[in-house]
């Protein structure tokens, strides 16, 4: 199957786990928050933030 090995490791996050990660960018950098959470790559987690600054905490559920 080529193409499909860059996504063996795509991981699914919990809502809470997003929240988690969300609160820690308030006082840290994305790589910080990548490193510390081992969320990569570090764009996830600014996704996230970009999701969450649009549409509030219900996107928690929906976000990748």
């Amino acid at each position: 199957m080529a193409g499909s090995i860059g996504f063996q490791n795509q991981k699914t996050y919990s809502p809470d786990f997003k929240m988690t990660v969300l609160s820690y960018l308030e006082t840290h950098s994305q790589s910080e928050a990548a490193r510390y959470f081992a969320v990569f790559p570090s764009t996830t987690s600014a996704n996230w933030l970009r999701m969450y600054r649009k549409f509030g905490y219900q996107v928690g559920t929906a976000m990748g």
